[in-house]
């Protein structure tokens, strides 16, 4: 089922697929009325951006690519940046990946994200473990109080990164399944069969 807000977002086209200000004018849409997307601002995140944590990018939607290739000019420097960048990304290798004719375009969407979904099974659980562990509450989710619960720093490490890499990388998979709902007029379902076990 397609959740409609009071105004839906900006639609996605084969001929603004990846335009980047309509992605930046999605993303940012998203961040405003998206309650799971919105997270990637929240003080934690950011926090955490600030203090060099970011997951693991593979070498087609590496934001680090972008930065490197600008000689210096353009800098990540928020995770709003980071993801809008990776979606970018993605969208470029999933193009590049369809035929010319784009008639397997549907399956490269398919396959890019059953592929991005796949890395976020294991940071949800490593997060979801430590804060099972130690008692965190996720309701009123203040990084410092929690963190402060947790006695090894390799433990500590460990939420922090998966903390920040469960929420940008959903982010990622969310906005790249609604642009895939909007190509092809039907919802992305996970392909289980490629989850790891």
């Amino acid at each position: 089922m397609r959740i409609f807000f009071k105004k839906d977002p900006p639609k996605t086209t084969l001929d603004n697929l990846n335009w980047i200000p309509h992605l930046e004018q999605l993303l940012i849409w998203f961040v405003k009325n998206d309650k799971h997307i919105s997270q990637i601002i929240s003080e934690s995140i950011q926090t955490l951006f600030k203090d060099g944590y970011r997951p693991e990018s593979d070498e087609h939607n590496n934001p680090k690519l972008l930065e490197e290739q600008s000689n210096g000019e353009f800098k990540i420097n928020n995770p709003i940046g980071w993801v809008s960048a990776r979606l970018w990304l993605d969208l470029i290798y999933i193009l590049q990946q369809s035929t010319k004719d784009r008639s397997n375009l549907e399956e490269q969407f398919k396959t890019r994200l059953d592929y991005i979904e796949q890395g976020t099974e294991k940071t949800v659980i490593a997060a979801g473990n430590i804060g099972i562990k130690y008692e965190f509450d996720f309701n009123k989710f203040n990084l410092e109080k929690e963190l402060s619960k947790v006695k090894s720093d390799q433990e500590k490490e460990i939420f922090k990164k998966s903390f920040l890499d469960d929420t940008l990388v959903s982010a990622e998979v969310r906005l790249l399944a609604w642009i895939y709902q909007d190509l092809f007029n039907k919802q992305y379902r996970i392909n289980t069969s490629k989850l790891s076990r």
